[in-house]
């Protein structure tokens, strides 16, 4: 059986100078399988949906003047009731003046939900100037039909799940905050999904859970461009403010190829984390980017790589504050499982309680630390509960605690950031230590910008989120769009 739906006028059809055209995605005709074929005009002006169904069968019927009740249920579909709800072949019909064309439409967003499509193929699908085949549909399409003049819907995607697109949260947004952001993500991408947040703070007051089908494609939560914190102290730029026990969490076995990125993170209070990832993709990646956590002496960690998760790039993010209890802290990887693969480059943790903590005593898969920066930590820097810190190079601590025995030279904390006493950590080109600050690892290869969007330089790659911070030092440094590899290990 085949569809066809009108695309391209968007125009209500409630306007009375619109009432006697077609409008988008209203159900044109019912047709029986094959009589679409191959008709390049109807696959331009219209979107043409195939069913498994036998049209005959449903129809019960061949002959064109049945009155079956069978025959009259299909012709429903694409007759116009009077005001009354009366079709023209029952008792006491009446003939209106701008009546309208249809009333039943294609009820799109669950469409592209029950139906899988890639996005391009529901991008040209729509499109009223692009050729787009034939659509194969395996379900029920009149369960996907509603009539919009008792059920104006007119395929309205902001009252639907999002499945692919990018779209904004915030007061005046798509979504009014993540809790919201949750409930209108669609449980299987048909595209890549991005959310992104607005210049301001939004509050939650529960564990924000991510469990989506994200089907191969990629889901990302980030700032809207120019609403980037500026990677100093919380209180700028797209922002989230958690109650208690609260946490961005990514557990769901389907969940593969998700990005955390750009976003500061207000997580004082009791037990609450800042994004704790517990995804077991298969061959996903999970990015946690230039990220701004700020903890305090209630809360538990700003960054968790738990035993579920794979694979991971924790990246150019700053923790600052965390620590309920010993092993708790900045940046926890706990995991155990063979073939996981895990990469730790540039960050900075500080006063937390524990910096940064590995939290098991044997470890079977890889993980890979180098240019982190810590000092502060009220237990350790670098909490090791028996297993190392896998390869590692270049990472700095105040203390003893450091996998590369670099200690010792930030023990002051006043001149090598803006402003240490009141949580600004990036880095003061004036700053007594900058020469040994800029001496780490090259790692172009896997990113080129640090926490606030400046560019690093390969010949000084500074150690830590922030490559100098341009605010204090008064350089000018060209800004470039972040860039991380997917392909960090072998699995």
């Amino acid at each position: 059986m085949q569809f066809s739906f009108k695309v391209g006028n968007s125009c209500g059809c409630s306007h009375p100078d619109f009432r006697t055209r077609f409008q988008h995605l209203q159900l044109i005709d019912i047709r029986p399988t094959g009589y679409y074929n191959n008709c390049y005009s109807s696959h331009t002006l219209n979107l043409i949906i195939e069913t498994p169904d036998d049209y005959w069968a449903i129809r019960g019927t061949t002959d064109w003047k049945s009155t079956k009740p069978s025959m009259l249920d299909l012709k429903k579909y694409t007759s116009v009731a009077d005001s009354n709800g009366r079709y023209s072949w029952e008792s006491g019909y009446t003939r209106e003046e701008k009546k309208r064309r249809k009333d039943w439409t294609l009820d799109w967003n669950r469409f592209l939900i029950a139906s899988g499509i890639d996005a391009l193929t529901a991008k040209r699908a729509i499109d009223p100037h692009d050729y787009c085949p034939m659509i194969l549909f395996n379900g029920n399409i009149f369960n996907l039909l509603r009539n919009c003049h008792i059920e104006p819907i007119v395929s309205d995607i902001r009252n639907q799940p999002y499945a692919s697109g990018t779209y904004e949260i915030g007061a005046a947004g798509d979504a009014t905050d993540l809790a919201d952001m949750v409930t209108k993500t669609a449980a299987q991408l048909t595209g890549a999904l991005t959310w992104e947040h607005r210049d301001e703070e939004t509050a939650i007051s529960t564990d924000v859970t991510l469990t989506t089908d994200t089907n191969s494609y990629l889901l990302k939560l980030t700032a809207k461009s120019g609403a980037e914190h500026n990677g100093g102290a919380y209180g700028n730029g797209a922002r989230v403010n958690m109650a208690a026990g609260d946490s961005i969490t990514l557990n769901d076995t389907d969940l593969v190829d998700v990005e955390v990125s750009k976003l500061a993170l207000d997580c004082a209070g009791s037990n609450n984390i800042g994004v704790d990832c517990l995804v077991s993709g298969i061959s996903g990646l999970v990015v946690v980017n230039r990220m701004l956590i700020q903890g305090d002496s209630d809360s538990e960690r700003g960054i968790g790589i738990k035993d579920e998760c794979a694979t991971s790039s924790v990246t150019n993010n700053i923790v600052y504050g965390f620590g309920e209890a010993l092993g708790d802290g900045g940046i926890m990887y706990s995991f155990v499982n063979t073939g996981d693969v895990h990469v730790c480059y540039n960050n900075t943790c500080m006063k937390n309680q524990d910096n940064f903590v590995q939290d098991r005593a044997s470890l079977n898969g890889t993980l890979t630390f180098k240019n982190n920066l810590a000092q502060g930590g009220l237990n350790e820097d670098y909490r090791d509960d028996g297993a190392g810190y896998g390869t590692t190079a270049k990472n700095y601590a105040e203390d003893a605690t450091s996998p590369d025995s670099l200690q010792g030279t930030f023990h002051d904390g006043t001149s090598n950031f803006g402003d240490y006493a009141n949580n600004d950590y990036r880095i003061d080109s004036g700053g007594d230590a900058i020469a040994t600050l800029k001496a780490g690892e090259d790692l172009t290869g896997t990113f080129t910008d640090d926490i606030d969007g400046d560019t690093r330089n390969a010949a000084a790659f500074f150690v830590g989120a922030d490559w100098i911070n341009t605010a204090v030092g008064g350089l000018s440094i060209p800004v470039a769009m972040h860039h991380y590899t997917k392909n960090i290990g072998s699995r």
